[in-house]
């Protein structure tokens, strides 16, 4: 465990410093953005007990666990003496949507312009975030017309930052991603002063973490102009680090969370790189695989062979130097009995001589279209409740 939470340098001076403006951290799934976000937001409070800070996430399951980072890193950089209790108000954090019983950054913001902050059901269908865009564009909508600031946050950090656009260009806001530029715009300006200045007239602290290569709907980050329109290049300024060399955007491509194997086998299971018709989606240039930790040989040309592979330094998960064993294998059975039995051996030597706990550390995939019967999924599930 402790292997596993040490930050490399990179991470830890990402971690501790402030940038004067925003910053964009692109990192590959497992890379420590969360832990990473958890950190520079503990930061930001104790060196700036007066600021409003807020630490935004997608995925409601992540609360407990930031919340808990968060408070791990106050008391750590404190000595004890700081804890997510004292900081009030002042450190919020805060899942993208929220609820009537647990507020979070749009409803937040709906208060703060004076209005009914819309609710699920009150979105058309579609995905959570097509609904969650859809009420942050009305609200975009209604303090512009109302002439009401959004500004509350001295700071934001937003992590999940994959799962916050989309793009549909009717939930834009002015051919800006909703999402963003609500958040940019509940951000105060930064302080002017010499050491602080980024040549630019109006900077604000906008710093978003984005998972690569995590979704096959989109596998590219969204650059600036895709998120704020035309004036994308103008939020972050000429050149690409601020003066006293706090980068503009960084990149992360260690995977810590997932071992090497398993990691180079999602990838190219899930982007059909080795597929008979050609690959169904992915990275195709050398410079997008270096930034998510791949060592490329070959040329992406119609017709070429290339070879990615992993180096060791970019998976240092320690797993595979626990055993012998392959950690992904592949079998087949002439039955779906066969099948389901083998699956209830697997499962049972889970719980038991691995002592794995079943709701965190096992999960059991079945393939399928949505607009299948899900005859296979109930015969894995009574086969498990047979057990």
């Amino acid at each position: 465990a402790r292997h596993l939470h040490a930050f490399d340098l990179q991470q830890e001076l990402i971690a501790k410093t402030i940038p004067p403006g925003p910053q964009r951290i692109r990192g590959i799934a497992g890379s420590g953005k969360t832990v990473l976000l958890a950190q520079k937001a503990a930061t930001m409070h104790l060196r700036h007990p007066d600021w409003n800070v807020a630490l935004v996430f997608f995925s409601r399951s992540l609360y407990d666990q930031i919340r808990a980072q968060v408070d791990h890193w106050l008391r750590q950089a404190s000595g004890g003496e700081q804890s997510l209790q004292t900081a009030g108000h002042r450190l919020r954090i805060l899942h993208a949507w929220g609820s009537k019983d647990q507020p979070g950054f749009y409803r937040t913001l709906a208060s703060q312009v004076g209005v009914t902050p819309l609710t699920v059901d009150r979105t058309p269908p579609g995905s959570p975030t097509s609904k969650l865009l859809f009420a942050c564009r009305a609200l975009l909508l209604d303090a512009q017309l109302t002439q009401r600031s959004l500004q509350v946050f001295d700071a934001v950090l937003i992590d999940e930052g994959q799962d916050l656009v989309h793009e549909e260009a009717a939930l834009n806001f002015e051919e800006k991603q909703a999402f963003y530029w609500m958040a940019y715009q509940s951000l105060r300006p930064v302080a002017r002063d010499a050491l602080l200045d980024t040549g630019e007239p109006e900077a604000r602290r906008l710093i978003w973490a984005y998972d690569e290569a995590q979704s096959l709907d989109t596998l590219t980050i969204p650059n600036t102009r895709e998120l704020f329109g035309d004036q994308g290049a103008a939020i972050f300024g000429p050149g690409v680090s601020y003066r006293g060399g706090i980068r503009k955007s960084e990149v992360m491509n260690r995977c810590y969370r997932t071992p090497g194997p398993v990691l180079l086998a999602a990838h190219a299971l899930g982007m059909g790189l080795l597929r008979e018709g050609g690959m169904l989606a992915g990275l195709t240039n050398r410079a997008d695989w270096q930034s998510i930790g791949y060592d490329v040989e070959g040329q992406f040309r119609s017709g070429s062979e290339v070879t990615l592979t992993r180096a060791p330094e970019n998976s240092p998960n320690p797993l595979p130097g626990f055993t012998d064993e392959p950690l992904v294998t592949f079998e087949t059975y002439p039955t779906r009995r066969a099948e389901l039995l083998a699956l209830i051996d697997r499962v049972q030597a889970d719980l038991g001589p691995h002592g794995l706990h079943p709701s965190r550390q096992v999960l059991i995939v079945v393939p399928g279209l949505d607009w299948e019967p899900y005859t296979l999924q109930e015969d894995v599930f009574k086969a498990l409740r047979s057990v």
